[in-house]
Formats: structure tokens, sequence, C-alpha cells
């Protein structure tokens, strides 16, 4: 194993919360209340996938790029207003899988300036070794392609690279892709189906180091 590569949205930062309200809110605005199920569908997918499946579900008349704008302009207010926290233990699982000398990358659905923001602010930018944003690529996740992206920018070969996730739709893609997964399953979060993971943790705090240990020496 040669490369740790973390998800952004609910695993280095808790802005998944953010994102639903803000999409509720969207949504609220025109009539429509946002149900578990619709939510759960989208959680881990590019904005533009979000909201064709909202349009679709719901009948809306706007355009994708008209609510994608407008998401990303809300979203955009919390994060330079610091709204969003770092994930508990996401610094200091960072800082060990750097000291250990394995490459590092974020693979996150989000817009690049996004992804940048949250490098500056919580102190990852030199952490990181590349990163892939949902602009990188025509098929986001749970296509495979934005992990072996990553994989071809470190110069690692996917079968040596882990992934950490947290959405159902990215154990899918790191698994396509042909790589190990640790899934964070937090109690409060909304339920996804990380069934396909190599290992399941409750939060990044729970032995997080022994069980990729564990896996990088099988």
């Amino acid at each position: 194993m040669r490369a740790v590569l973390f998800d952004m949205d609910g695993v280095l930062i808790d802005s998944e919360p953010f994102y639903e309200k803000t999409e509720a809110e969207i949504l609220t605005e025109r009539g429509v209340t946002l149900d578990e199920e619709t939510r759960a569908m989208v959680v881990g997918t590019q904005m533009g996938k979000l909201w064709q499946v909202m349009i679709a579900r719901f009948g809306l008349t706007e355009t994708c790029d008209a609510l994608v704008a407008e998401e990303k302009k809300r979203y955009r207010a919390h994060l330079l207003n610091g709204d969003i926290l770092i994930m508990p233990g996401a610094s200091e699982l960072v800082d060990a899988v750097q000291g250990a000398g394995l490459r590092t990358a974020i693979v996150s659905s989000s817009w690049q300036y996004e992804i940048e923001t949250v490098m500056d602010r919580y102190g990852f930018r030199t952490a990181m070794d590349t990163f892939v944003s949902g602009e990188d690529v025509a098929e986001g996740k749970p296509n495979p392609a934005p992990y072996l992206l990553a994989a071809e920018r470190l110069g690692v070969t996917p079968e040596n690279c882990l992934v950490i996730e947290d959405s159902a739709a990215g154990v899918q893609s790191a698994k396509a892709a042909g790589m190990r997964c640790i899934a964070l399953k937090r109690p409060d979060a909304q339920v996804q189906d990380v069934s396909r993971a190599d290992a399941v943790v409750p939060s990044l705090e729970d032995n997080l180091i022994e069980v990729i240990t564990t896996l990088l020496n099988q």
C-alpha cells in the first residue's frame, strides 16, 4: 500500500449537514419538502447529478445549472464564515498517514474552489500530494473515474491505494476502481449502505490507525 485517498465531505470536514440544509432551503422556497430517501440517493455525488435527480423527482422548472449555482453560492457562504467544522481526528489521521511516508490525496465530488478553500482553512494544503474535484471527471462517484484519476496523478496503481469514505456512492467508486476502502459510519449520520467496504468504523478516532495498519499489512 502506497497511498491513502480521502473523501472530503463527511470525512475530513463535517459539511454534509450544511449541504442538506442548503438543499432543503432551496427546495422549500419552491414548495418542495426534501425527504430522507431522496437525500440519501444523492449523498456523495456531484452537485450537477444531485440537482438532475431533484428536477426529475420534484418537477422543478429551473435549469440544473441555475440550481447548482444557487447551492454553491449559499454553501460557500457557510464555508467562508467558518461555520463548517473539521471532523474529530481528521488532522491527526492525515498527519499519521503522511508521517508513515504514504502518498495522500483528497478525492471529492465538490468543486475545486471548495477543496482548495478547505485545504487552506483547515491546514491540509501541505499534507496532500494532489486532489481530484468534481470538475476533473466527466463521471463522478459512484463511477470509479475520480479514484482512478487520483491514482494516476499520484503515480501509484489502484491496488496500492486505500480509500476512506462515508457514502454509498463513494464506497462503490473506490471498490470499482480496485482499491481497498474503509467506511466511516457515524451513528448520527444519514444511513448509507457501505457494506462493500473492507472495514467500517464509527469515527476517525476509533482505532482507525490500527485498522489502516491491518489493511496495509494484508
